[in-house]
C-alpha cells in the first residue's frame, strides 16, 4: 500500500485505486484521514446487437471479380420483381419445342430438391401464391418451364401463339424470361440431360445459367459434371448457394450478438471459398463461372425481406442487361461472353451427347 501512496500526486486530497475488474481496493489519502469511498464495480460492456436483416451484403455474398451492387441497384431490382406480374409462358420437354423469342432469358438449374422452385417463387415475390410448383418429392419439375416478367411498356412478356403464317414467339421487349430446369440426380430422368444441355449451348436468348448449390452439403458429383460441361462449352454461368439459412443456423433468433454472427458468416465464407477454387480454376478461368457467389434463403424472412433474394434479383437483371445505369447506359458489373466465346459455345454443343452423362442422372 505504501508503494501506491508514493505515486499519488502532490496536492491531491484523495485517490481511489480500483482493480482491473472494477473492485475497490481502497483510498490513498495524502494529508487526509477520510475513509475510503465506495465505488460501484464496473459492469461488463453490453454486447452490440445487430438485426439479421442488416448483414452487410459483402459478408453474405462473396465478390472477388465483380463489384457488389449498391443499395439503389438492389432497390431497383426488388421493385422490378415485386411490381412486375410474372406469368407462366410455356413448358417444353424437348429443346426443339421452344418458341422463337425477342426476350432475354436466364436459366436456373441444380440437383433435385436443391430449392429451385422455392427460390423462383421468392424471386417473383410469389411465396404465398406459388407460380413455380415446389415439392419435397424429388423430380417434381419434369419439364423446362418458362416464366415471363416485366416489359410493362410493351404489355408484358407473353407468348404469341402460332398461326398459319408465323411460328409461336415470346414477345415483350424490356422484360425477362426465367426458365426453371428439371433437377438432376435422384428422381431425374436420363432423357432430361441432353435436352437441358442443348438449351444451354444453343439457345441464343440465354444470357446466364444460375447453378444452385446446397450451402449445407456443398458440391456433389452431378454439380461438378454440369460445371465442367458449362466451362468447356463457354456457357455463361454463376453459382448461388441455396438454403444458406441452414449454414448460418440462426433459426430466426433476433437479435443476436456480433460474435455468434461473425462465426456463422465466417463458416459461410469458408464454404464459398472452397467452391470458388472449383468453379473458377486458375488454368481455366477464361470460361469459368462469374467471379461472385451469392448466398440466399427462400424460406427465412428477416426484417420483412428474404435473405439474399435482392442480390439474386439484381444478378438476374444484370445478366439480362436490364440493370439500371447512368444516363440510360446499363452497368456492366460482370463477365460478358464475347463473340469468340459464343462461337465456342455453339461449336461445343456436342456436350449434349450421352458420353457426357454418367449415373448421376444429368
Amino acid at each position: 500500500m505504501s508503494s501506491l501512496a508514493s505515486r499519488v500526486p502532490v496536492g491531491s486530497q484523495s485517490t481511489t485505486v480500483s482493480s482491473p475488474d472494477g473492485q475497490n481496493i481502497g483510498a490513498v489519502a495524502h494529508g487526509s484521514s477520510e475513509p475510503p469511498r465506495h465505488i460501484t464495480p464496473r459492469r461488463p460492456p453490453v454486447p452490440i446487437i445487430r438485426p439479421l436483416g442488416l448483414i452487410p451484403i459483402e459478408r453474405l455474398n462473396y465478390y472477388w471479380d465483380t463489384l457488389r451492387p449498391t443499395l439503389a441497384q438492389l432497390t431497383y431490382a426488388d421493385n422490378f420483381f415485386i411490381t412486375g406480374k410474372p406469368n407462366f409462358l410455356f413448358a417444353a420437354s424437348k429443346f426443339r419445342e421452344y418458341p422463337f423469342s425477342d426476350v432475354s432469358e436466364v436459366a436456373f438449374l441444380g440437383r433435385s430438391n436443391v430449392g429451385k422452385s422455392s427460390l423462383l417463387n421468392a424471386l417473383f415475390n410469389r411465396t404465398t401464391k406459388p407460380i413455380a410448383h415446389a415439392s419435397s418429392k424429388l423430380g417434381r419439375t419434369k419439364t423446362m418451364n418458362a416464366f415471363g416478367i416485366g416489359g410493362s411498356n410493351q404489355g408484358g412478356v407473353r407468348l404469341k401463339e402460332r398461326t398459319q403464317d408465323e411460328h409461336a414467339r415470346v414477345i415483350g421487349r424490356g422484360g425477362l424470361v426465367v426458365v426453371d430446369m428439371p433437377g438432376y440426380g435422384m428422381g431425374s430422368r436420363e432423357s432430361w440431360g441432353p435436352e437441358i444441355i442443348k438449351y444451354l449451348c444453343e439457345r441464343k436468348q440465354m444470357r446466364r445459367a444460375f447453378l444452385l448449390i446446397d450451402a449445407e452439403h456443398g458440391l456433389k458429383p452431378g454439380d461438378l459434371q454440369i460445371l465442367n460441361i458449362m466451362r468447356r462449352s463457354a456457357i455463361p454461368h454463376q453459382v448461388i448457394l441455396s438454403k444458406a439459412d441452414k449454414l448460418i443456423d440462426f433459426k430466426n433468433k433476433i437479435p443476436i450478438n456480433d460474435d455468434k454472427m461473425n462465426k456463422r458468416l465466417a463458416k459461410l465464407r469458408e464454404t464459398s471459398e472452397r467452391i470458388r477454387d472449383v468453379v473458377q480454376p486458375c488454368k481455366e478461368r477464361r470460361f469459368s463461372a462469374l467471379g461472385e457467389i451469392l448466398a440466399c434463403s427462400a424460406e427465412k424472412k428477416i426484417n420483412g425481406k428474404r435473405l439474399g433474394i435482392d442480390a439474386v434479383r439484381f444478378a438476374v437483371l444484370q445478366a439480362a442487361g436490364l440493370e439500371p445505369g447512368v444516363g440510360g447506359d446499363p452497368l456492366d458489373l460482370g463477365i460478358r461472353v464475347n463473340s469468340e466465346e459464343s462461337t465456342i459455345r455453339h461449336v461445343q454443343s456436342e456436350a449434349s451427347t450421352p458420353q457426357y452423362f454418367n449415373d448421376t442422372g444429368i
